[in-house]
């Protein structure tokens, strides 16, 4: 009996132990969590701010650039590797499909990932193939993707999705 009630004291120490320790990870880690609420990191260019200067060639030929934007133009940027990408990607179809503003879609990547999005977005937009680090993605400050801007006059004017549009 004397073992049991020694073997119960030793299993309650460890699970007080094993407590605190769960306590102490748990703090750290929300020190190292942003606050609920918290301002989302900028992935682009902000509204009311200045795109940069770049030249690109669409798909198709096209030779597009920051004064060619000068009317209201959608514009979305994806990239092959991007799980979230592919699943705005139909959303972003859909939008330019049924809108009479212009829409440049821009694939950051390349290889057969980027080419099956390609495909998706050829019939709905002009589409610019680009480095990750090329100069239209240096001009819209693209730290991460997706990311959608509606662009006038060389300013963005609105991001996101219609859905989730924040206007000037």
């Amino acid at each position: 009996m004397p073992y049991l009630v020694v073997a119960v004291i030793l299993v309650a120490l460890l699970c007080l132990v094993n407590l605190v320790l769960t306590f102490g990870v748990i703090r750290r880690l929300r020190d190292h969590e942003s606050p609920a609420g918290g301002p989302v990191p900028e992935t682009s260019v902000r509204v009311g701010e200045e795109i940069g200067p770049f030249a690109a060639t669409t798909t198709l030929g096209e030779r597009v650039t920051a004064d060619s934007l000068a009317a209201r133009t959608f514009v979305g940027f994806f990239a092959p590797g991007c799980g979230p990408c592919h699943e705005k990607l139909p959303g972003f179809v859909n939008h330019v499909s049924g809108s009479t503003v212009p829409a440049l879609a821009v694939v950051l990547g390349e290889g057969e990932e980027a080419a099956e999005m390609v495909t998706a977005l050829e019939g709905a937009a002009r589409v610019v193939i680009s480095p990750r680090e090329g100069a239209i993605g240096s001009a819209f400050r693209i730290t991460g993707t997706p990311a959608f801007l509606t662009v006038e006059a060389g300013r963005v004017v609105a991001t996101g999705l219609p859905q989730t549009v924040a206007t000037a």
